[in-house]
């Protein structure tokens, strides 16, 4: 967690769950509307996400919200935030098959990204052999 940022103890909570490290879109909602944002991380029993805007007003430690990420909705709080990041805490632990389903969602996504990389650099040289 960021030395600057904001916390609020919702029930003791401690990190007891491992992350996986992802970086895809996802969606939380707020009472205020929904917000998209990148999931940087998840377990069972919380995530962080980053590239909130409005972050100040949405992402306010103990603010309720909803993450939805690859059709998986998780209810929970915030429970720390920076200008650009926050971590939530899921109001029930999250299904193991769901985290799975996350991660592979994020690997096929790394894998598109890189056959597209490739497609680009292919491109790239036949245009310039051809110069």
């Amino acid at each position: 967690m960021p030395k600057s940022a904001k916390i609020c103890e919702i029930d003791g909570a401690r990190r007891n769950n491992p992350r996986v490290r992802l970086h895809i879109p996802a969606m939380v909602q707020f009472a205020s509307g929904p917000i998209p944002c990148q999931l940087d991380d998840i377990s069972q029993r919380g995530a962080r996400i980053s590239r909130i805007e409005p972050a100040e007003r949405a992402s306010r430690a103990g603010t309720i919200c909803v993450l939805q990420v690859t059709g998986i909705e998780a209810f929970g709080k915030v429970v720390w935030s920076t200008k650009t990041r926050c971590g939530l805490l899921f109001d029930e632990r999250m299904p193991l098959h769901d985290v799975v389903a996350v991660r592979h969602f994020n690997e096929q996504k790394a894998e598109a990204e890189a056959v597209q990389r490739s497609r680009m650099g292919r491109t790239v040289l036949r245009v310039l052999r051809s110069m």
